[in-house]
Formats: C-alpha cells, sequence, structure tokens
C-alpha cells in the first residue's frame, strides 16, 4: 500500500514551494527565495488576522511581530500561508508608488529605473571604474 505523498508547503511571503523543508521547522529556517523567517506567525495554522492579537490558539503568548521568527511551541505550520495574505497598507502603498512611477510587478534594476527618470542613457560600464585613469 502506498503511502500519500507529502503535502506541499509554501512560504508565506512570497509563495515559493519549500522542497527542502524539513519538519519540525527550526526556529532560524528561511525561504530560500525571499529570506523571509519561516518559524513566524504568518506560517501558522493558528494565525488569524480576523482575531484579537491574530491567534486561534488559546494558550499561546501575543507575538507582536507576526513574520519574525519566535519561541512558541504551538507552532504548526499550514499549506495555504500564501495565498490566504490580507493585503495591508503597506501593500496599497507599494502600488500606489509603483504606478506613480510606472514601474510594473517585474522590477527593473535601480539604476535603469533612475536612468529612464532622468532620460539617460543606460551606462554600459558595470564595475564602476574610471575609463580615463591609467
Amino acid at each position: 500500500m502506498e503511502k500519500p505523498a507529502p503535502r506541499k508547503y509554501n512560504c508565506w511571503k512570497c509563495g515559493l514551494v519549500l522542497e527542502e523543508l524539513t519538519l519540525p521547522i527550526p526556529r532560524y529556517e528561511a525561504c530560500p527565495s525571499c529570506r523571509a523567517e519561516l518559524h513566524s506567525c504568518r506560517l501558522c495554522r493558528h494565525f488569524d488576522a480576523k482575531v484579537i492579537g491574530q491567534c486561534r490558539h488559546d494558550r499561546a503568548d501575543r507575538v507582536e511581530k507576526k513574520h519574525e521568527s519566535n519561541y512558541c511551541t504551538f507552532f504548526r505550520p499550514r499549506h495555504d500561508a500564501h495565498r490566504d495574505q490580507p493585503r495591508t497598507p503597506a501593500d496599497d502603498s507599494n502600488d500606489a508608488l509603483n504606478a506613480l512611477f510606472g514601474l510594473s510587478d517585474e522590477h527593473k534594476p535601480v539604476s535603469e529605473t533612475l536612468d529612464s527618470l532622468f532620460d539617460l542613457p543606460p551606462s554600459d560600464d558595470q564595475s564602476g571604474e574610471d575609463k580615463d585613469s591609467h
């Protein structure tokens, strides 16, 4: 009889499928893509932004920074942490800034963005060395 395939976990911040995740999740484990801390309230099945304290577990201590690692012994990862993310005022602000400066979700390097704002041609020299100095 075959065992069912293990369920996949996704990073709560960027959604990356965490293929090499070991359980239980170590306290300082981070997403290899965005470096978000994984042993945090945002990845826990008890996290609920709609309840007081944002935790449904009745015995868990209050954690102020939900996106940072913590020592909660009631931590249990959840599979749908990424798609459940409520929009924050910071998300709305970032979207407004991106719209103001004409940026899309595909981020260009900062140097290209600044060059385009000031109508400068892209620089060919990426090393930062002065070509005239010998």
